[in-house]
């Protein structure tokens, strides 16, 4: 029962993808577990059908009385079935919620070894039972109705496959199919909220209301359906103004008409679409980020929501984006080539002569200048430009006068020559300076892909 399940939620999740499962590669987050176990048997025993490469993670949370001897347990998994083996060590530094932490590092690693390694996706061994223990332990915390939308079946690169199991069929099944597993000794500690949820609260109302769980799995699927038309409203009434890769604009008068709950979940539903990650925050950080995004107040600062994700805000629109990472970088131009830089796609091409009207988005420069070497950056504060021969003008208040925001400032390429001496402004200002007389020349365009303000 269990294997065709998983097998089934497998093939149906790349057929909605319009992939092939055949030939894929997949992380098994493994702790060795009962759960986890089962479900690397299963996925043993679909290997060679489907040809799969499957690597078992495992990180090492040093928390458990017998955390080590789990790891060996998965080291000896790992071995047995000839899968590679992936591990790491979370440690808790007493300090902040170790669940919240611990989750939050297992995930990371977890993308991290897929980039690596260059994985399809990750498989988790969560089932029916941490489903009901997920929304419930939520609704102990808060009555907002996305939280009885419990785990997630699916998001971007995580596929829980198994979410349709009870944990009865899992022990029947480790019976069975006499799967080898390790029990991990901290699942008795009722200090952590899951323990506490599935030892004690949850038992406890079942017992009093023996329809508590069809309950909750009622208020899921109402849940579910209320997330569907909440998609469908968001993208039909044109809030989204910009979703790319790396940038996510979002009308600021129509974010306003949405109530609190619906407003955490156009951000967590476009990053999640966008940049392939989820964002999780207590109540205050969900507050204080709704009042940045929605403020009209001009502010020279990002507010960073996850890793390396900005938001920020414009007249009209605020804006996340991940370009961090790009926009710190220098890039050298070369001649004849693109560089794409944030949403600018730069082109440089050999020309014979400078005497060209060249138009606002071009720039020629001597080849003999050129061969020294021309750079794209980022702006820096306290960057300036010649405007004429004894004068020069700071960027920044090039930007003032443009009201360009924060975002504007820093997506626009600047374009320096081997002492970082600032040529072009792209988009804003040219260095005056005379053209000597030269054997070639390059001419360096630019093309904006998108426009966000």
């Amino acid at each position: 029962m269990i294997l065709q399940s998983v097998e089934n939620n497998l093939l149906k999740h790349f057929h909605n993808l319009d992939i092939s499962f055949k030939k894929s590669s997949l992380l098994l987050a493994y702790s060795g577990g009962i759960d986890s176990s089962i479900l690397l048997d299963v996925l043993v025993k679909l290997k060679n059908k489907y040809q799969l490469k499957l690597y078992l993670c495992h990180i090492n949370h040093n928390y458990s009385s017998n955390s080590f001897d789990m790891e060996d347990f998965a080291k000896t998994m790992s071995s047995k079935h000839n899968i590679s083996f992936i591990r790491s060590d979370f440690v808790w530094n007493k300090k902040g919620n170790f669940e919240s932490l611990a989750r939050t590092y297992r995930y990371s690693f977890f993308y991290e070894s897929l980039i690596k390694y260059n994985i399809d996706f990750i498989l988790t061994a969560h089932h029916l039972d941490d489903h009901l223990e997920t929304i419930e332990m939520r609704l102990s915390k808060s009555n907002e109705w996305s939280q009885l939308l419990g785990i997630r079946r699916s998001m971007d690169k995580i596929v829980r496959p198994m979410l349709d199991v009870r944990k009865s069929d899992i022990v029947n099944y480790a019976k069975n199919n006499r799967v080898n597993f390790i029990v991990d000794n901290s699942n008795s500690d009722i200090s952590i909220m899951r323990n506490k949820i599935r030892l004690l609260i949850l038992p406890q109302k079942k017992a009093k209301d023996g329809n508590y769980e069809t309950k909750l799995i009622k208020y899921n699927k109402q849940a579910i359906a209320k997330l569907s038309k909440l998609k469908e409203k968001i993208y039909d009434d044109s809030l989204i103004y910009i979703q790319k890769k790396n940038l996510i604009s979002i009308n600021k008068i129509k974010f306003k008409s949405y109530d609190y709950e619906e407003r955490k979940l156009v951000i967590q539903i476009t990053v999640l679409k966008s940049f392939g990650q989820f964002v999780t925050k207590t109540k205050n950080e969900w507050v204080n980020i709704m009042k940045f995004a929605t403020s009209d107040y001009r502010v020279n600062k990002f507010y960073f929501i996850g890793d390396n994700i900005r938001l920020s805000r414009g007249n009209n629109f605020f804006h996340l984006d991940r370009f961090h990472a790009i926009s710190n970088k220098t890039e050298r131009l070369k001649n004849n080539s693109n560089l794409k830089w944030c949403n600018y796609l730069i082109t440089t091409e050999l020309v014979n002569h400078f005497n060209i009207k060249t138009i606002e988005n071009q720039m020629i420069f001597p080849i003999s200048l050129f061969n020294k070497g021309l750079f794209v950056r980022s702006w820096n504060f306290g960057d300036r430009i010649k405007i004429d021969s004894c004068k020069s003008k700071k960027i920044s208040d090039i930007f003032i006068d443009n009201k360009s925001s924060m975002l504007s400032k820093y997506l626009t390429p600047i374009i320096c020559d081997q002492d970082d001496n600032v040529l072009w402004v792209v988009g804003y200002r040219k260095k005056n300076s005379n053209i000597k007389d030269d054997s070639a020349y390059v001419m360096i365009s630019y093309v904006k892909e998108y426009l966000y303000e």
